[in-house]
């Protein structure tokens, strides 16, 4: 179980005495809601934060409006950046800072791009602060990362006759791909190549699930092969749920 630790002098600090009882509910619901991670940046749909707050998406954009415009969250279509992110929590060591490399590494590279523009609120009482100077160089690191797979990316790698039956097997089974081919092609090879043809159109089978299925977490929904590459994790283990819990488990086997 995640745990985040509020302090109770927050109710005294300026901002939060000033911004309005929606603001304040959206602002402590980002800090502790289940997708909240170390390194701060999460995907979490507007639909799913309405739900659980009880409010409108006109509340919400509002909020999230007033939070991004004081430097508290930044926002690009369902992912979610905590600025300042060391402030609320108190993790360190090598363990923290390893789990948090590999949490920014998962991020796609157009998110991070924006996501990594904003600037943080105090910044200037952190600047000379070691965990924010770690943090700066995870975040390079992740961002030369992400660069050099967008490199990968511009190049289409050859396509194989397994490669086309994996294509066609997605397209059969999702959505048909009608941009970025190229870009989503690779994803697909290395997916096939990283867990085998089998694994991957069983994945593929769980993922057209996952989209219709009531209440899945925007994590476990994949909705291209480049996605599928991100939420791999996130879908194996929501199907191991799925059908665990529905004594389904030999249906699809993860």
């Amino acid at each position: 179980m995640k745990t985040r630790v509020i302090h109770t002098k927050i109710w005294k600090d300026d901002f939060i005495g000033e911004i309005n009882a929606v603001e304040k509910l959206v602002f402590i619901y980002l800090l502790t809601n289940p997708q909240i991670n170390i390194c701060g940046t999460y995907e979490l749909s507007d639909r799913e934060i309405a739900f659980d707050l009880g409010i409108s998406r006109e509340e919400l954009g509002k909020a999230k409006e007033t939070l991004q415009m004081a430097g508290k969250f930044a926002f690009t279509d369902s992912w979610i950046r905590v600025l300042n992110i060391d402030k609320y929590q108190n993790y360190s060591g090598e363990k923290n800072d390893s789990a948090k490399d590999k949490e920014l590494a998962l991020i796609p590279y157009d998110v991070n791009k924006i996501l990594y523009r904003y600037p943080i609120d105090g910044v200037s009482a952190l600047v000379d602060s070691p965990s924010n100077k770690k943090s700066e160089i995870r975040n390079q690191k992740s961002e030369i990362r992400n660069k050099e797979q967008a490199l990968d990316d511009s190049k289409e790698m050859p396509l194989s006759a397994d490669s086309k039956i994996d294509w066609d097997f997605w397209e059969s089974t999702m959505t048909e791909i009608t941009r970025n081919k190229i870009f989503q092609r690779n994803a697909l090879i290395r997916l096939s190549k990283a867990h085998g043809r089998e694994k991957l159109h069983k994945m593929i089978k769980l993922a057209a699930i996952a989209h219709v299925e009531k209440y899945t977490p925007m994590s476990a929904k994949p909705s291209s092969p480049k996605d599928l590459e991100t939420k791999w994790d996130a879908l194996a283990l929501w199907g191991k749920s799925k059908f665990v819990q529905s004594n389904q488990s030999n249906t699809i086997v993860i």
